[in-house]
C-alpha cells in the first residue's frame, strides 16, 4: 500500500515531467492529479496550490545535484580534482536541465516564477560558495595555494562557473565550455604570472 510520502514523491515527478513538457501555462492540476493517478481533490490534500508544486519539483532537481556534487567530491581525492570533480558535475548538470527543459521552458519557469527560482537559487548559490571556500581553504592548508583572500578567491571562481553557465544557454555543445573551464582551471592551479 502505497504511503503519503510516496504518494507525495509520486505527484513531485509527474508534476516535474509535465512542467518539463508543457511549461508553467499549459500545465494544469487536473494533468498533474492524473500523472499520479490520484484524484484532484486528493492532490489538494498533499499542496496547496500550483506554486507549491512547482517549488518542490524544482527543490527536488536541485537537491538532487547537491547530492551528485557532494558525491563526484567524496570520490575524488585532493582540493584539486575535488574542484574540477564539483565543476564538471555542477555543468553536466545544468547541461541535462537545458536538454531536458529546453531553453525556452527554462527562461519561461525562471521569468514567469521568479520568486520561487530567487529563493532555490539564493539557497543553491549558498551551498556552492561554502563549499568553494571549503575546498580552496583545503588547497592552501595543504600548501599547494598561495590565496590572500579566500572570501574574494570563492566569490571570483564562482563568477567563472557561473559564466560557463550562461554558455549553455546559448551553445550546441559543451566543447567550448569545457574549454574556458579547463583556462579557469589553470588560472586557479598555476596562476596568471609568469614566473
Amino acid at each position: 500500500m502505497e504511503n503519503n510520502l510516496d504518494k507525495r514523491e509520486k505527484i513531485i515527478q509527474g508534476a516535474g515531467k509535465l512542467f518539463s513538457e508543457f511549461g508553467w501555462d499549459k500545465t494544469t492540476m487536473k494533468e498533474i492529479a492524473e500523472m499520479a493517478n490520484i484524484g484532484k481533490a486528493t492532490l489538494y490534500y498533499y499542496f496547496d496550490d500550483k506554486m507549491e508544486i512547482y517549488k518542490a519539483a524544482v527543490k527536488k532537481r536541485t537537491d538532487r545535484i547537491k547530492h551528485e556534487i557532494k558525491q563526484a567530491i567524496q570520490e575524488a581525492e585532493d582540493y584539486k580534482s575535488k574542484l574540477i570533480a564539483y565543476v564538471t558535475t555542477r555543468l553536466e548538470n545544468i547541461q541535462q536541465i537545458c536538454n531536458y527543459y529546453g531553453q525556452v521552458r527554462v527562461r519561461e519557469s525562471i521569468y514567469k516564477n521568479y520568486p520561487v527560482i530567487d529563493e532555490l537559487r539564493q539557497e543553491f548559490d549558498d551551498f556552492e560558495k561554502e563549499l568553494i571556500h571549503k575546498l580552496l581553504s583545503q588547497g592552501v592548508a595543504a600548501g599547494d595555494l598561495i590565496i590572500n583572500d579566500i572570501d574574494l578567491a570563492t566569490r571570483a571562481f564562482y563568477a567563472g562557473v557561473r559564466g560557463s553557465e550562461y554558455q549553455l544557454f546559448h551553445e550546441e555543445s559543451m566543447d567550448d565550455i569545457e574549454q574556458d573551464v579547463e583556462t579557469l582551471m589553470n588560472m586557479i592551479f598555476k596562476g596568471i604570472e609568469n614566473k
